[in-house]
């Protein structure tokens, strides 16, 4: 980094002055790579600090240099020492910021002050959060750079060169148009100059200039709302949407002359023309204060503007609540929308039924239908704006918009740009209003959804003659490439993404009201093209009436965990226990009932054979197991094996009196569970034995199919755990319990888990 900072430092001084301009790429990459010593404070007595502060003292002085290349120069590697350096180099600069402002404010080259721009505005930004530099060197800063923007702003009359000024204008339009909500008060003394010069640009037709710079233009001048003193933003924001949707019903009435409209609006005579042989014109200034205009086309593009101006005003964001006359913009697009031209060879037939005027020239009318869907066009942007900002609130006006698409599509094919439109504008319809939309509604819909899918499969190649057998096509011809899955051969890129971002919404639609030959299309579209959302989200939502694409999903796409949910659902695992001794041995189906190869210990240490229906195989004939029983706890094992360590006369006068009681309760509920047992499992007809530790063994009527190996397994562990404890005595049973609580806690992973034994204070007994 020292390295770098000593490189730049000796070219600035050693080169001159006149070659500064061929030199600066270089020690632009050279400055990039001090980042850290440029972004960081290392110590006002540190090596790096030194050089970076040799490195500004540099440009300040090439700032102040007559010469144009030191200048541009100096400009140039003052934005870079911004741009990496940040809020850090910022804090520093401002006496750079004096020094830029000075040149802007001067005739300079374009590029200079292009430079003087982007530097300031990096600036400006920068410094939002802190009000010590704001109050000291912004606010100061604003004014006369405002000014200067004016200036700049206001060549548009009288530059013979104004189209190379057409980037400067855009960059002066895009840094105003962002420091104006941060910065409203101090452009408050420029807003009605500016308002009038942004008309200007977003509305002369005089000079050229750029889409772009207009458009920079139009958003800027909704962005002057909040200059407005406190609240009042909001109200004048209603007022000019009122008012440009007047303008654009006047522009309307001129341009619509020469049809008879089923929208009726004001009579000509307000629109400022006298009668239909005079061309179209609006005079200077307008109601709403542009320029005037003649002439049929630019009428049309001061119409498409005028949208594009109401477009902004829906989606440019603004901090107060505002009121969007939802009910003016509504009716304004319902006129546009029912405006549509005839069919391909239908021209004849308008005119013999009187559609057209006869005052108005056919070449005005020939105009006027092949300027007509860029109007339809700018309608539904301002939709998909109003949804975008409303979401579901917009329903209604989205509804009203679907039922003019349809009509749209039915009465001639449309434009590559109005199917675009009208795709993105069937996404956001779907999204917000799918699954509440009718039967009927669906169906108004279903040319909008055929022209998508052709639109996706137009060019794609059929399969091979080879990939038929029996007059269908194998599965095998649409596994063959992944070629399909790539952009069409001659569809207009934005087209075909509009298309393949519709195409899976479509099957969030209510399938019961799609249409099967409608269904047809959106299947067909999803396999041809290894779609693999459409795909998913067809297998999720099946067609009401046709067979499920999940068979030929699951080929296509292979190992897809959105299908995986769909074809292998995970279940829980099913075991048996004891309970099933309360179900008759008949009712048990044998047949399907099969057992895992694993044998998972229940939770009072016996095994259970955990059953499952997935696996093919079953359990040897004649198997016992041996499964403890619900009456049976730990609690009632312990007195048993302590009664059985008695000796046999039964005598517990040596025993406390408690601790008799309780041993006797204990014995006799356990003798009164037995007898019951008995008589339950005689009558579901089971061969029961009963142990000394009150353990059931049940024998199951199952099939063959297990090996004889896991079998005896089986016999060996139900016969080792099922012999009594009777013989051990008190301090053997209690060292065995305390091995398998410490065995239980060491061994986290093993499957034999047995909860450690609670001793109930009633019922503790002492042996001798």
């Amino acid at each position: 980094m020292a390295s770098n900072l000593r490189t730049i430092t000796y070219r600035l001084s050693s080169t001159p002055k006149h070659l500064l301009p061929r030199i600066a790429p270089q020690l632009v990459s050279f400055l990039a790579e001090s980042k850290d010593a440029i972004a960081f404070d290392q110590g006002k007595g540190s090596e790096l600090s030194i050089l970076a502060h040799k490195l500004r003292t540099q440009l300040s002085a090439l700032l102040q240099e007559k010469s144009v290349h030191s200048r541009w120069t100096a400009l140039v590697l003052i934005k870079t020492y911004l741009e990496i350096g940040e809020w850090d180099a910022v804090e520093k600069s401002a006496s750079w910021v004096r020094g830029v402002l000075q040149h802007f404010q001067r005739p300079n080259p374009l590029s200079v002050k292009h430079l003087c721009v982007l530097i300031l505005s990096r600036v400006f930004l920068l410094s939002q959060g802190h009000q010590t530099f704001i109050r000291e060197v912004v606010t100061p800063s604003l004014s006369a750079f405002a000014t200067a923007c004016l200036d700049i702003l206001g060549t548009t009359k009288y530059s013979p060169n104004f189209t190379r000024q057409n980037d400067l204008f855009q960059s002066v339009l895009s840094c105003l148009g962002e420091l104006i909500p941060n910065h409203a008060t101090s452009f408050r003394p420029f807003e009605t100059k500016l308002r009038g010069i942004l008309k200007g640009i977003a509305f002369n037709d005089t000079v050229y200039i750029a889409e772009s710079t207009r458009q920079k233009a139009v958003d800027f001048l909704v962005e002057l709302h909040r200059c407005a003193p406190r609240s009042a933003g909001a109200e004048e924001r209603k007022k000019a949407v009122k008012t440009y949707v007047t303008e654009i019903h006047d522009v309307l009435s001129i341009l619509f002359r020469g049809v008879g409209e089923e929208h009726q609006q004001q009579s000509a005579q307000k629109n400022g023309f006298t009668s239909l042989e005079d061309d179209p014109l609006q005079d200077d200034p307008t109601p709403a204060g542009l320029p005037g205009w003649s002439g049929i086309t630019p009428g049309f593009d001061r119409g498409i503007r005028l949208l594009q101006l109401l477009r902004a005003y829906v989606a440019v964001p603004y901090p107060d609540a505002v009121d969007l006359r939802l009910g003016l913009v509504n009716d304004l697009l319902a006129r546009i929308l029912s405006m549509k031209g005839p069919g391909p060879g239908e021209m004849a037939t308008w005119e013999k039924a009187g559609k057209f005027n006869s005052a108005v020239s056919m070449e005005e009318m020939n105009e006027l239908f092949a300027q007509l869907p860029l109007f339809h066009l700018a309608a539904i942007d301002i939709v998909l704006s109003i949804s975008k900002v409303l979401g579901t609130a917009s329903s209604s006006v989205m509804a009203r918009t679907a039922e003019d698409l349809n009509w749209l599509f039915t009465t001639k094919a449309p434009s590559s740009q109005l199917r675009r439109a009208a795709y993105d504008f069937l996404s956001a319809y779907i999204r917000t209003s799918g699954p509440a939309l009718s039967k009927d509604s669906i169906s108004d819909l279903a040319p909008v959804m055929k022209s998508c899918c052709s639109d996706l499969v137009r060019n794609l190649e059929a399969p091979s003659q080879e990939a038929k057998s029996n007059g269908a096509p194998q599965i095998e011809a649409f596994t063959t490439s992944k070629q399909r899955q790539g952009s069409p051969k001659e569809l207009d890129a934005d087209l075909y993404h509009a298309a393949y971002k519709l195409l899976p919404r479509l099957f969030s639609l209510p399938s019961k009201y799609v249409a099967s030959s409608l269904r047809v299309h959106f299947d067909q579209a999803a396999l041809l093209l290894l779609h693999e959302e459409a795909l998913c989200l067809s297998a999720a939502n099946p067609p009401a009436e046709n067979a499920s694409i999940l068979p030929l999903a699951r080929r296509l796409l292979g190992s897809v965990d959105r299908l995986d949910t769909l074809t292998r659902p995970r279940q829980p695992v099913i075991s048996s226990t004891s309970g099933t001794s309360d179900l008759d041995e008949n009712q048990l189906p044998a047949s399907n009932i099969d057992v895992q190869n694993t044998i998972r210990e229940s939770r009072h240490g016996d095994p259970i054979i955990t059953m499952s229906e997935d696996e093919p195989h079953g359990l040897a004939p004649e198997v016992q197991t041996t499964i403890m029983d619900e009456s049976s706890d730990p609690m009632q094992d312990i007195l048993l094996a302590q009664h059985a360590a008695m000796p046999s006369n039964g005598d517990h006068d040596s025993l406390p009196p408690d601790t008799a009681r309780a041993t006797k309760r204990h014995l006799e509920m356990e003798e009164e569970q037995s007898k019951r047992q008995r008589l339950d499992v005689q009558s579901l007809g089971t061969t029961t034995t009963l142990t000394s530790t009150s353990t059931v063994s049940k024998t199951y009527p199952v099939e063959s199919g297990i090996d004889s190996e896991i079998s005896s397994n089986i016999k060996s562990k139900a016969e080792q755990l099922a012999k009594p404890v009777a013989t051990a005595t008190p301090a053997q049973k209690a060292e065995a319990i305390q091995e398998v609580q410490e065995e239980q806690t060491s061994d986290d992973d093993s499957d034999f888990e047995i909860p450690p034994l609670t001793m109930n204070p009633d019922a503790d007994l002492e042996s001798d």
